[in-house]
């Protein structure tokens, strides 16, 4: 358990001696600090305390008085009372105003086991809380991710849908929660889900392409992993989607192209020509014309193939492979049309020599090439925009085993309040199973190649003028502009880009809710890392620079405020508004270390 600091509120000496004996007796180790007076007690809570002892005392008010302090000063910590008296309006008065429990002082014995007990019980709820930010804080990671990641129950109905979802399929986390998923998402056709439906069933996991509908109505086919969390009938279902439409599009156009290659192989289409060794075209087929753009053969005939050709040295470096009775092959040579635009042909040349070996004339046999080499580039293209594509099936496996530790284990910590001696290994675990989660979270923003802001030195100042001025002339003229900086502010190691757009929305928000004449004033300043720590935890500089942007308009209500940061929430009118801005504006301060406060 370690060593304990706990702070004993206790007027009488002697009750005082006692439970220092009785301490001592169960080799509790501890450090107990002994206060008289309410200026003792706050004095002793200025310092991280475990717990803190009192008599409910006479009046009761006195007792009562003393945990409102506590409270005040040290709002976690464990208040017991250890009273004389065990009358049990006295008792319930004490618990309804926040006592964590109520130990008479005619049995000193049970003293200890409280004690015990409520450090353990309160142990446990810190680490379950840290375990649950870490679980909020992955699944937030989550949503950065590319693929489409939804969870659904065994009945069917959507649990969880990440910000990929949205992106893919169009609905909002909120409009697609609680929905039938393969309803939502029209899976199918109904006799290929069917058969997915069953494989899933007989072996848990099923991966490959099938068809879905977005919210506009557009067909789609996804590459997806399915994954069921385990062998239970009421398993939930895991899906890591990723959209496959363009490629699938790319990969068969390509097949139409080469498919069209073969046949003009057989069909003999391809350009052909015969040329002197100084590049001087003697005859040509039509299609040796069409390809580099000439009207006519004749047209063709006055010029020199080596022209065509991206560079003469290629032409030497033709000729010089050349050898009687063989051919020599160019599965791809870029090429230049008669107006200089880029063309692929695929070539074969063959040299015509005299005895003496002396290269005398040379065929060449082209087949236009570009099309099917422009497809292949688009494809990929659309392999790169794809992402993450390969990975949809191959980490199902592993989000499915940790995802079913989490469950399995949260679900046995309630169960196991009866038993906290269980409670630091289940919290283990779930730990465990959450920093491989992260893990797999960090492959996959690796792959999409995510980037951090470019962090340089910014003054805000500047900034705020720069800002005043473009505003100034852009915003209606019943909006004033106030400008209230510190001299002499530190630069900001920030993203300028970045900061600028968080400044603009901002500022057009502050606009919005100005409905008439009104002003909007930008503020700099420094603040000190411990006044922000009191409201950000996350606060371990010795002090930040900030900007704040005041409006005299409408404000926010406190219903609203809760939701301003949240993705697509806004309460501007359809089509005025994306409910994007703050979350931008949160987002890109959080990235950089900072804090939003409203």
């Amino acid at each position: 358990m370690g060593l304990l600091r706990i702070v004993h509120f206790e007027a009488n000496e002697a009750d005082a001696a006692l439970v220092g004996a009785e301490l001592r007796k169960s080799a509790l180790e501890c450090d107990l600090v002994h206060v008289r007076t309410p200026a003792e007690l706050a004095t002793a809570l200025e310092r991280p305390a475990d717990i803190v002892l009192a008599d409910s005392g006479r009046p009761p008010s006195r007792g009562l008085s003393a945990l409102a302090l506590a409270r005040e000063k040290a709002p976690d910590v464990a208040f017991i009372f250890f009273s004389g008296t065990s009358d049990p309006a006295e008792v319930n008065d004490a618990l309804v105003a926040g006592a964590t429990d109520f130990v008479p002082k005619t049995h000193p014995a049970k003293l200890v086991l409280t004690i015990r007990r409520v450090v353990r019980e309160a142990r446990t709820q810190r680490d379950l809380a840290n375990v649950r930010q870490e679980l909020l804080h992955h699944a937030e990671l989550l949503d950065l991710a590319n693929d489409a990641i939804v969870i659904s129950d065994a009945a069917g109905k959507i649990s969880y849908w990440n910000r990929g979802a949205e992106r893919l399929y169009g609905w909002s986390r909120e409009e697609a929660t609680d929905q039938e998923v393969h309803t939502l998402l029209k899976t199918g056709p109904p006799g290929e889900l069917a058969a997915v439906l069953e494989t899933l069933q007989a072996s848990h996991h099923w991966e490959g392409q099938i068809e879905q509908v977005r919210r506009d109505g557009s067909a789609i086919v996804v590459s997806t992993g399915w994954t069921l969390q385990s062998e239970d009938a009421n398993a939930s279902l895991l899906q890591l989607s990723v959209d496959v439409t363009s490629r699938l599009a790319a990969e068969e156009a390509l097949r139409r192209s080469e498919e069209r290659y073969r046949h003009f192989v057989e069909e003999d289409l391809t350009g052909n020509l015969m040329m002197q060794p100084d590049g001087r075209i003697i005859t040509c087929n039509p299609a040796f014309a069409r390809i580099f753009g000439y009207d006519s053969i004749e047209e063709a005939r006055a010029a020199n193939f080596f022209a065509l050709l991206h560079a003469r040295s290629e032409g030497a470096e033709l000729l010089a492979q050349l050898r009687p009775n063989e051919s020599t092959e160019r599965r791809e040579l870029e090429m230049c049309d008669r107006h200089g635009y880029t063309v692929y042909v695929a070539a074969k040349f063959i040299g015509a020599f005299d005895p003496a070996g002396q290269l005398l004339e040379v065929k060449g046999y082209f087949f236009n090439d570009t099309k099917r080499k422009r497809l292949e580039q688009q494809l990929i293209q659309a392999q790169k925009m794809e992402g993450l594509g390969t990975l949809a099936g191959g980490i199902a496996h592993d989000f499915n085993n940790i995802l079913a530790i989490i469950l399995g284990y949260t679900t046995r910590l309630e169960e196991w309040k009866q038993h906290p001696e269980k409670m630091p290994e289940a919290i283990k675990v779930i730990r465990d199973a959450v920093a491989r989660g992260a893990s797999l979270v960090q492959q996959l923003l690796t792959s999409a190649r995510q980037t951090e802001a470019r962090l340089t030195p910014l003054d805000l100042n500047v900034l705020a003028h720069e800002f005043e001025r473009m505003l100034s002339a852009t915003f209606p003229k019943t909006i004033a502009f106030h400008l209230e900086l510190q001299p002499g502010l530190p630069l900001a190691k920030a993203d300028r880009s970045q900061i600028h757009q968080v400044l603009l929305n901002l500022c057009v928000n502050a606009r919005d809710a100005i409905p008439h004449d009104g002003s909007i004033t930008l503020t700099t300043g420094v603040a000190a890392g411990e006044e922000l720590r009191h409201s950000f935890g996350g606060a371990s500089a010795e002090r930040y620079v900030f900007i704040a942007v005041t409006d005299t308009g409408t404000g926010i209500s406190e219903r609203v405020k809760p939701h301003i940061f949240e993705p697509f929430y806004t309460t501007k009118e359809r089509g005025k508004g994306t409910g994007l801005g703050l979350s931008v504006v949160y987002g890109v301060v959080n990235n950089h270390r900072g804090f939003v406060q409203v």
